[in-house]
């Protein structure tokens, strides 16, 4: 946690608004509940996470639960097996659950109603 904390406040020190996104390592550490609080005291903005699982279908209710102990506190993104989910209908499961990037969750609607070679920034 020292090196982390040391990395954070040097970000800071260098950009003092910097958004700070601590990714997929949540996935895999012993305690998550423990990690989020030191997240949320670390002062870092977002946790990217799978759910602690393959997939972000698959830790479906880890990243509910993990978004309902972060209370607005941090931001939990969903990412993992995104564009598996592309293929089927089940994007918009991992879209309920959290975050999305806005022009992924853009591509995604437009990718499911069949114009993939659509561009949706221009509306074509």
């Amino acid at each position: 946690m020292p090196r982390c904390r040391a990395f954070v406040e040097r970000a800071h020190s260098l950009a003092p608004r910097v958004d700070l996104t601590f990714h997929r390592a949540f996935d895999v550490v012993a305690d998550a509940d423990e990690a989020l609080e030191q997240l949320v005291d670390l002062g870092i903005t977002r946790i990217l996470t799978s759910g602690r699982a393959k997939t972000a279908l698959e830790g479906a209710a880890e990243i509910r639960r993990t978004r309902e102990r972060a209370r607005g506190r941090i931001e939990i993104l969903t990412g993992g097996g995104i564009s598996a989910a592309r293929r089927s209908r089940s994007w918009r499961q991992v879209a309920a659950l959290s975050s999305l990037a806005g022009s992924l969750l853009t591509r995604l609607a437009w990718l499911s109603a069949g114009a993939a070679s659509a561009n949706p920034k221009n509306g074509v």
